[in-house]
């Protein structure tokens, strides 16, 4: 892994486990995207007082060149858990979304530059 993550927890521990889970996503990330220049993330606990159920938030905000991308999720009632691994894999498959989208409009703009 070349990106070294900046993994910030919120009104939570930090956990080893999900911190294994953020390094192999990120590994994940390089796959598709090897210019990745940085990488944050921010996990937050639900608060006390929440009527939804537990709801852990899951923010990913990548450096690439030229552009930056975020992606955030939350762990749904139906699929809350004690922990937090489903919001992390959800973010991380959003911000991979992201990354693909940003690479697919750049390979569009060469193949058809501007008049």
């Amino acid at each position: 892994m070349n990106t070294l993550p900046d993994i910030t927890y919120r009104a939570m521990e930090s956990s080893p486990s999900i911190d294994m889970l953020i390094y192999e996503q990120i590994e994940k990330l390089e796959r598709h995207c090897p210019s990745l220049i940085s990488c944050r993330v921010v996990v937050s606990a639900p608060s006390t007082h929440h009527t939804k159920g537990a709801q852990f938030k899951v923010t990913v905000d990548l450096s690439v060149p030229g552009s930056a991308v975020i992606a955030d999720r939350e762990s749904t009632p139906s699929h809350a858990h004690d922990d937090c691994h489903m919001a992390v894999r959800d973010a991380f498959r959003a911000a991979l979304k992201e990354v693909d989208r940003l690479h697919s409009r750049k390979t569009d703009q060469k193949r058809h530059p501007r008049a």
